[in-house]
């Protein structure tokens, strides 16, 4: 009966342990969130750092870590900690994709979001490890990341828009087109996202383009008539209706 009783309570301070433990990892993940959040990168990767000492499957700790280096340019550091977010959040989120049935794929990724809240940082680890494959100059990687980041969160607007970017320096026109079109679907009061649509319009140069062209630039000036490509974006309306559009 004593070694019944002993063997309880070892197993009652054995989970104690292991929960002030994961709330120590916890408190460091946050102070790091904390640091990144005011540009103390350094400061941000020590914090993070002590967490994964404590929690060593503790996917969000490498995928933020992973993104303060990035800022830092340690681009080997940042990738191997993304890949590292990847493979646990893989692990424990697992394909996470329960379809109902008449609904849209849209719709149904929505709702896997909303039963499984961390499918939003999983989605950050291919977003932001798209970032890097990028700065990498690996454009066809990130495009591939960037896809997984709005497969698994398809409104994820920055997503969106930097795919847009990555689509352009391939001048594949078309999909970065109907990549920058998510982004004004999701937020339509964002400026960049409609000069960017409308610049791709503008490479692509098709004249069935015109008036959606011109639409874009007029957007752009409506949000900010004093902004950056105010100039050039009057410049291109200009031209337009000089050609009769």
């Amino acid at each position: 009966m004593l070694f019944f009783f002993v063997c309880i309570v070892l197993l009652i301070q054995g989970e104690i342990n292991a929960q002030s433990r994961q709330n120590n990892a916890e408190s460091y993940y946050q102070n790091g969130k904390t640091h990144f959040d005011n540009n103390r990168f350094l400061e941000a990767i020590t914090a993070y750092s002590q967490a994964i000492r404590i929690d060593s499957d503790f996917a969000e700790a490498y995928l933020y870590r992973g993104q303060a280096y990035l800022v830092t340019n340690d681009f080997n550091s940042a990738m191997s900690d993304l890949n590292r977010a990847i493979e646990i959040f893989l692990n424990t989120i697992g394909r996470y994709d329960v379809i109902m049935p008449g609904l849209s794929d849209e719709t149904n990724r929505l709702l896997n979001l909303v039963a499984e809240p961390r499918l939003y940082d999983y989605a950050n680890a291919y977003f932001i490890r798209a970032t890097c494959w990028s700065r990498l100059n690996n454009h066809d990687r990130a495009i591939e990341d960037g896809n997984m980041a709005i497969r698994i969160n398809p409104r994820h607007e920055t997503a969106y828009f930097d795919l847009g970017q990555y689509y352009g320096y391939k001048e594949m026109y078309d999909q970065a087109i109907a990549a920058f079109e998510k982004t004004v679907e999701i937020d339509p009061k964002n400026a960049d996202y409609w000069i960017w649509l409308g610049n791709s319009y503008l490479k692509r140069n098709l004249s069935r383009d015109y008036p959606k062209m011109k639409m874009c630039f007029e957007e752009y000036l409506k949000l900010t008539p004093n902004g950056e490509h105010a100039q050039f974006a009057r410049g291109v309306l200009n031209e337009l209706r000089r050609l009769g559009f």
